[in-house]
């Protein structure tokens, strides 16, 4: 009679160097959250009841390369722009003109929108595509 206990080979999972591995991970993590903004000074505004900010408002002038305007995507003539940038004078503060024109157009439609944008004294930005 064989009364001898079969050895067996246990699992086991060996954990010490998970410690190590979640510690890295963590220090990962807090370093590259102050990195993604590194320039931003934190400070904690003092609350008012009266203060209220003036949302920035984007005027989008589009140009074909048929020459022909449209203003929040609404086909306006050249007059017609003048009067909707005519409207915004005197709040280049709150009012930006963001011009989007086609490559293939023409420049003096181009042209004109921003002699209208400077004529009122309009913020001016015009849109491009990475290359």
């Amino acid at each position: 009679m064989n009364l001898r206990r079969r050895h067996k080979i246990g699992a086991e999972v060996n954990t010490s160097s998970l410690n190590d591995i979640m510690f890295f991970l963590l220090l990962f993590f807090l370093l590259a959250s102050t990195l993604v903004a590194p320039h931003v000074i934190k400070v904690t505004l003092p609350k008012a009841a009266t203060g209220q900010t003036v949302p920035k408002k984007n005027v989008n002038v589009s140009v074909t390369k048929d020459g022909q305007y449209f203003v929040d995507k609404q086909a306006v003539s050249e007059p017609q722009l003048e009067e909707i940038l005519k409207s915004y004078e005197g709040k280049a503060e709150e009012v930006t003109v963001i011009i989007n024109a086609d490559s293939a157009a023409q420049v003096q439609p181009f042209v004109n929108v921003m002699d209208i944008a400077s004529r009122h004294k309009l913020k001016l930005v015009v849109a491009a595509q990475k290359k």
